[in-house]
């Protein structure tokens, strides 16, 4: 695990003070993997329909840490995508997207990324 490829970044999003803040998390390229999300102190897991992180001006100045594993179960290829999908700004859902490959079929993909709500 200590050769897995990883991403690492931080986002900047505008939540609307008086909308619900929702995050999506969708791992392409029919690969498996899970999300964890830190808000807070707190660690919980996306399932299925995403997450409710908060009101918008609840969430104002604070940082959402997401850590998403991806397992290379797909025989036909060994790239892995991660789409995070926030909702609750004022342009309505918004796209994060990011992609990696991984060395070997079986190989595991880190995306380790935050997002700061302004």
């Amino acid at each position: 695990m200590p050769n897995d490829p990883r991403i690492s970044d931080t986002q900047f999003y505008t939540v609307a003070p008086e909308s619900s803040v929702t995050l999506r998390v969708e791992i392409g390229d029919a690969q498996t993997g899970g999300t964890s999300v830190t808000l807070n102190g707190n660690v919980q897991q996306i399932t299925t329909g995403g997450l409710t992180l908060g009101q918008g001006s609840e969430l104002l100045h604070k940082v959402v840490h997401c850590i998403t594993t991806v397992k290379d179960v797909n025989t036909s290829t060994n790239r892995t995508d991660v789409t995070y999908f926030l909702d609750g700004g004022p342009g309505g859902e918004c796209p994060f997207p990011y992609n990696q490959e991984v060395a070997e079929d079986g190989g595991y993909a880190r995306y380790l990324i935050d997002f700061v709500f302004v």
